[in-house]
């Protein structure tokens, strides 16, 4: 039996490693022609070949065991010390096989424990807690749950201790609420969470989450088992949030908002298997914020789409009320604007990426921009009249949750600084819109754009 049990692992292990490998390089290659939802089956199927109860029959191995009989007992008759050796050689194998397999259920042991225990108090802590009786707040999950075509019910648990919204519970789910969330957020915020989380009930991602936790106990000594969890798990999270915004119609841009408020109110710091939640960690967030710019249909859509790839990471960043530092020191960067949509209103779209900050370009190519550019500002015609409403310094968070913006934001920024700014502009073909710009200092001291949004002004 063990003998079997470790053949079937190495087997297994090899089997898979070729398939993730095969699904990492269309990954890279074709990442957003593949889309989340394609990008998530995939990483499901790697699990899945991980698991499978089959073997790598080679008929050249087939061949030798069945000549190997009858060569043994040629070399018996012939010279029956040698087989002897060899019939012991082959004995003395075993207790290392013996010592492979215990190392392996020891590990396998530790990591079902680190599973088990946090997922085991988390239902014992929740599965018991009484459901929310607020008529207004069952009545939004429930128009949630229409939207999303889910028609299994949901329960509805609201506490203050819960760290982060999240549905728990495959077989009978139930959706877990921070007490902030129901009284803090707007109406329109709650039911984005609310169509967030119930994506992950309607496509059984806490299933699929259990599937990666065992292969994760199976193949604890393979790396590549933890490649596939994250990887999965970043990708349903851009289809729960794709399913979100079509089911409510919503503007990426104000899902973006909510997303970047989440993040830094979240506590979650290890995500686990029984639950999904709309704000896990700060991790994927760029990647999340392009998926969000593929959502857009319409051409100003398209335009919010765009520049929530770049522009939403800086405002998420700064959107805490508590960062606000003032209006004074923004004169350089909105003369640095001024230049920079002069630049764009002369149609000069590759030059307007080129003076653009790293941050910017590393999140959108040049390609993009320009097809964004040509397909929105370009109808809108020449800019007649551009006035400055507003602009305010603010400063990046030091909150956990925004460390990856951080990050991004550390290779260019000079400080931790950014300049927004607002202008009602008037066009040929659209006679008045606002125009929201984002600015930040770069290391040489200049101001450059790191994110653009433009909509009409209702």
């Amino acid at each position: 039996m063990t003998e079997e049990w470790m053949s079937w692992l190495a087997d297994a292990t090899l089997r898979g490693t070729v398939v993730i490998g095969v699904i990492w390089l269309l990954e890279v290659l074709w990442r957003d022609a593949l889309g989340p939802s394609v990008r998530a089956g995939l990483w499901l199927v790697a699990g899945v070949v991980l698991l499978l109860p089959l073997r790598l029959e080679l008929p050249a191995a087939a061949a030798t065991s069945e000549l190997l009989p009858g060569w043994a007992s040629a070399l018996q008759s012939a010279n029956p010390g040698e087989a002897d050796f060899v019939a012991g050689a082959a004995t003395t194998s075993l207790p290392w096989l013996a010592i492979l397999f215990a190392v392996w259920a020891a590990g396998a042991a530790v990591r079902l424990a680190l599973i088990a225990v946090p997922v085991w108090r988390a239902r014992a802590k929740w599965h018991r807690h009484r459901f929310c009786t607020d008529p207004a707040l069952l009545e939004e999950l429930e128009d949630a749950r229409r939207r999303a075509g889910v028609w299994r019910p949901v329960g509805l648990v609201v506490d203050e201790d819960i760290p982060g919204p999240m549905v728990m519970g495959w077989l009978h789910a139930r959706l877990l609420l921070p007490a902030w969330v129901a009284t803090e957020l707007n109406l329109e915020e709650r039911r984005r969470v609310f169509r967030h989380e119930l994506a992950h009930v309607r496509h059984h991602d806490l299933l699929v989450n259990w599937l990666e936790a065992a292969c994760s106990v199976v193949h604890w000594f393979n790396p590549l088992v933890y490649l596939v969890a994250r990887r999965g798990a970043a990708a349903r999270e851009e289809r729960a949030d794709r399913a979100a915004i079509r089911w409510g119609g919503d503007d990426p841009s104000a899902y973006g908002q909510t997303l970047c408020a989440l993040l830094r109110r979240t506590r979650v710091r290890v995500p686990l298997p029984a639950a999904a939640g709309m704000a896990e960690s700060g991790r994927g967030l760029r990647a999340r914020m392009r998926g969000l710019a593929a959502t857009a249909a319409t051409p100003l859509g398209r335009m919010a789409g765009v520049t929530l790839a770049c522009g939403m990471l800086v405002f998420g960043a700064v959107a805490a009320p508590d960062n606000y530092v003032g209006a004074q020191g923004t004169k350089p960067a909105v003369t640095a604007m001024r230049g920079w949509l002069a630049t764009v209103d002369e149609g000069k779209y590759a030059e307007s990426w080129d003076e653009a900050s790293k941050f910017f370009r590393a999140v959108l190519s040049q390609q993009q921009w320009v097809g964004a550019l040509e397909g929105v500002r370009q109808p809108l015609g020449a800019c007649e009249s551009r006035e400055l409403a507003s602009a305010y310094v603010k400063k990046v968070s030091d909150n956990d949750a925004e460390d990856k913006i951080k990050e991004l934001l550390e290779d260019d920024s000079k400080g931790e600084l950014v300049v927004v700014a607002q202008f009602k502009t008037s066009f040929q073909n659209l006679n008045s819109a606002v125009e929201t710009v984002s600015f930040l200092q770069a290391s040489d001291g200049s101001w450059k754009m790191a994110g653009y949004y433009i909509k009409p002004n209702k």
